[in-house]
């Protein structure tokens, strides 16, 4: 499966508080074919993780209401909390943090689009997601 196939229809969350880190992330995934939502806010976060279910978290660490080691803290206290988790960082020495706080993986500011598409690419297969299937399955329940 290449990643073209990977990427499309994938939810992916973004949250972060650099409007430009959130235009940069949206663009590069929607090239994939993936569905983007994004905001700078943890409290709307939650509230889209609730209602919209995406496959992959990809969140900032340092913003300034909630950072997101507590963010991703509360993330894996919900039913939903089991979603794959991307911590973005700018520096290299919270990589170990990151993880223990319950981050999938990490990737470091500032990166290379192609960077970012492996890193998700490669949570997809180790998770075996499947795109698309939640939103679906959620439809037909409905």
């Amino acid at each position: 499966m290449d990643i073209l196939q990977v990427l499309n229809n994938l939810r992916v969350l973004v949250v972060d508080d650099d409007t430009d880190t959130l235009e940069l992330i949206r663009f590069i995934l929607e090239q994939y074919d993936s569905q983007v939502s994004s905001t700078a806010s943890t409290t709307e976060a939650f509230e889209v993780i609730r209602l919209w279910e995406p496959d992959i978290l990809i969140s900032d660490l340092a913003m300034p209401v909630e950072d997101g080691y507590s963010f991703i803290r509360k993330v894996r206290s919900l039913q939903q909390g089991q979603i794959p988790a991307i911590a973005l960082t700018a520096l290299v020495t919270q990589q170990q943090i990151a993880l223990e706080a319950g981050f999938s993986t990490y990737i470091v500011k500032p990166f290379h689009p192609e960077d970012l598409v492996k890193v998700i690419a490669s949570l997809v297969k180790n998770n075996h997601l499947q795109p698309g299937l939640q939103a679906i399955a959620k439809t037909e329940i409905l």
